[in-house]
């Protein structure tokens, strides 16, 4: 088996109700920590006690949590914010969203043509959300048998 920890850009909190239904606990979910006043109210800023989980954030994060270098078998992304983290992995998958190369919000910077370019050239598999989930878990079984014991 193995240990699942969720990696986000997005407030932990907005997180932990899906990573419990899935049955990981609130300590392996590594996402902005929101800071609250003496009320108990989120102030919309981030917490001061772990790195910022966007970016090279991400795999900061992964390091003060404690996982190192070949410790990580497999991560899994979905834009180039996800990059540094997924370069930390032994195995690496980069899905294109459904809609990235229609996104107006993002363009060509997560569009489905350049994320297929740096999935090659990182050498990371490539999934694209529409090819559906049993190619997901085709891919994710092959990079699992590709990690080092």
């Amino acid at each position: 088996g193995w240990r699942v920890l969720i990696v986000t850009a997005s407030p932990a909190e907005a997180v932990l109700r899906g990573a419990q239904e899935l049955g990981i606990p609130e300590g392996d979910v590594l996402g902005v920590r929101l800071e609250f006043d003496p009320a108990g109210r989120a102030t919309g800023l981030p917490a001061p006690s772990m790195p910022l989980t966007w970016c090279e954030g991400k795999a900061a994060a992964l390091d003060a949590y404690g996982v190192v270098g070949g410790r990580l078998c497999l991560a899994v992304g979905n834009s180039m914010d996800d990059v540094p983290m997924l370069r930390r992995a032994q195995a690496g998958i980069l899905c294109v969203p459904r809609g990235s190369t229609e996104d107006r919000w993002t363009g060509e910077a997560e569009g489905a043509q350049r994320l297929a370019r740096v999935a090659a050239e990182e050498g990371f598999w490539l999934h694209e959300a529409t090819q559906g989930r049993e190619e997901y878990l085709r891919l994710a079984a092959e990079a699992e048998a590709s990690c080092e014991s």
